[in-house]
């Protein structure tokens, strides 16, 4: 409930849309960027049956970062 509020206060503080938008786009992008490079380039390699080194070879563990952004 408390981010309905700051949702709230942050249209409040400009009300613009164009401005409210980029601001909601930007917030939720920087968390969703993160979870994927955590999944792909930390969580990937421990949970993994394969070693470090040959994970990082597979083109797949690349390829995995822009699909899930755009997604």
């Amino acid at each position: 409930m408390a981010s309905v509020f700051l949702i709230t206060q942050s249209w409040e503080r400009k009300p613009q849309i164009g401005f409210f938008k980029k601001k909601r786009a930007l917030r939720l992008l920087s968390g969703l960027c993160t979870a994927v490079f955590l999944t792909a380039f930390y969580l990937g390699p421990i949970s993994s049956s394969l070693p470090a080194n040959e994970y990082f070879r597979h083109m797949a563990v690349y390829e995995y970062w822009p699909i899930a952004i755009i997604s």
